[in-house]
């Protein structure tokens, strides 16, 4: 049997990821995904560098500019698992206090967004000026 598709179907065939707006809990839940396979994947190089850029004996062999290279993935490892922990806390009330209201999960998903990014900027500026 052949099923062919209807001519009145104006769902797009061609899905451009870019344009579709997805709601806070899906940006919160995908983001969490990301940040879990981020933090998996960079922290044994960040490990490395890090005993890289510490180590005396090889202080000399590294250029400078591996040193930004390690603090730039320093940051980025860091911003994860800030956004990690914050959207694991999150997943952890609703599992926990049994609130799956569609409201509590829209307003938790912006609180989580507005607390990562504020952590970020706090982060920023420790790292500028001290």
């Amino acid at each position: 049997m052949v099923v062919l598709k209807k001519t009145t179907d104006h769902r797009p065939v061609f899905l451009n990821l870019m344009q579709i707006r997805l709601p806070a809990c899906a940006l919160v839940s995908i983001l969490h995904r990301v940040t879990g396979v981020v933090i998996v994947l960079f922290l044994p190089i960040l490990i490395f560098l890090m005993y890289e850029v510490s180590s005396r004996s090889h202080f000399i062999v590294w250029p400078p500019a591996y040193h930004w290279v390690a603090r730039i993935l320093e940051l980025g490892v860091v911003w994860s698992f800030m956004y990690h922990a914050l959207a694991g806390i999150r997943h952890m009330f609703h599992d926990f206090t049994g609130v799956h209201s569609l409201k509590s999960t829209v307003v938790s998903a912006y609180m989580v967004l507005f607390a990562w990014f504020i952590w970020i900027l706090l982060t920023i500026l420790k790292v500028v000026y001290l």
